[in-house]
């Protein structure tokens, strides 16, 4: 008997739970020295950003956030840490918006970029909350 291409054999231990189906990226296990698994090494990271330096900031915060995302780690501490991100990026991406928004168009090349930098920010914190839904509608209690 044939079976078709995207066949996944049940797997009894999550038979029956709930998903949105939302696409996230597979997590693995988190470094033990990852600083986001700690509360107060995030916020000592989180304050010593240089947000004056809008570039380098933005280099750190997206770094972070795509660790963030592919590490495992609780529901708890994930919504904890990725709400942390949320205003840094809202700063972010305001202070970006000056690079394509009232210019002409097309945009510069420096404008192209800017505005991916921009959305690649804002997807990855959308992955953030993506990930925390999935795992509180899972009903896995290692999530939690």
């Amino acid at each position: 008997m044939d079976t078709p291409d995207d066949y996944q054999p049940s797997n009894p231990s999550t038979e029956g739970l709930r998903s949105l189906g939302l696409r996230v990226p597979q997590q693995a296990p988190a470094s033990p020295d990852s600083f986001l698994l700690d509360a107060k090494a995030t916020n000592a990271w989180f304050s010593a950003l240089p947000m004056a330096n809008i570039g380098e900031t933005a280099r750190q915060i997206f770094n972070a956030l795509v660790d963030c995302n592919r590490m495992e780690m609780s529901q708890v501490i994930r919504a904890r840490v990725t709400e942390q991100f949320r205003e840094p990026v809202a700063y972010l991406c305001k202070n970006l918006e000056r690079h394509y928004v009232d210019l002409g168009m097309p945009l510069s090349a420096k404008g192209r970029k800017t505005v991916s930098l921009a959305l690649e920010l804002q997807s990855e914190l959308a992955v953030g909350y993506k990930i925390i839904i999935e795992g509180l509608l899972s009903g896995d209690p290692q999530h939690f």
